[in-house]
């Protein structure tokens, strides 16, 4: 058995410090990675997220054109008219009932008591023609909902379907046939009392209404419902 002296006491000491002071470094090391792991992640996470919010918002603003050159009205409201306060969000006795509206197109008033099928599509064509009283229940409901009268050619109707293809939450496109509408407009953005009026697409134009009168901020009596 080795002789126990001071010299090596000392020497045994150091190398239990050694030991000891690596195992800490050990665990800092593993700490740091779980610490970075987690963060990263998280990050990444928020990155895919976000970015993929985005590249749908970009989508949908390239489609069409800038809003001058749209020809696009700025939005304004158009408010109920008093004698149709009373009756605005009410629904025909029947469905398929027809009503007739004061302004074209509609952005309030009386309507079908069904809605359009949420999810189902979000661009009509003039052949699927869904009649306006169930476009105006989705206004009820919250919904944009972009008219293109019958004056719209082949194609801004397929600038229109890449909008509805781009577009994301309560919003449709469908066709008004009953009338052509007026000032040379013939593509009209609405949200409940609500309106802006263009001659042309603009994906643009369709997400900052959307961002200001769609969902959770429209006036629509039933914006919460689906």
């Amino acid at each position: 058995m080795a002789k126990r002296t001071p010299e090596n006491d000392r020497r045994r000491l150091i190398e239990e410090q050694r030991k000891k002071i690596k195992r800490q470094e050990r665990r800092n090391t593993v700490l740091t990675i779980v610490i970075s792991s987690i963060i990263g992640i998280g990050l990444i996470g928020s990155a895919v997220y976000f970015g993929s919010r985005d590249k749908r918002d970009v989508a949908l603003r390239s489609v069409g054109f800038a809003a001058e050159a749209a020809g696009c009205d700025a939005a304004a409201e158009e408010p109920l008219g008093k004698d149709a306060e009373n009756d605005a969000a009410k629904h025909t006795a029947q469905n398929g009932d027809r009503v007739e509206y004061p302004v074209a197109p509609p952005s309030s008033g009386r309507h079908n008591p069904t809605p359009l099928p949420v999810g189902a599509k979000k661009f009509y064509s003039r052949t699927d023609n869904p009649p306006p009283e169930r476009a105006v229940h989705n206004l009820e409901h919250g919904y944009v909902v972009v008219w293109y009268d019958n004056k719209v050619n082949d194609e801004q109707l397929q600038r229109l379907e890449d909008a509805a293809a781009a577009a994301d939450g309560k919003f449709l496109i469908v066709p008004w046939t009953r009338n052509d509408f007026p000032n040379e407009k013939h593509v009209v953005v609405t949200s409940w009392t609500q309106k802006q009026s263009c001659s042309d697409v603009s994906g643009s134009v369709f997400q900052d209404f959307m961002d200001k009168y769609g969902g959770k901020n429209s006036k629509a009596p039933e914006k919460n419902a689906i």
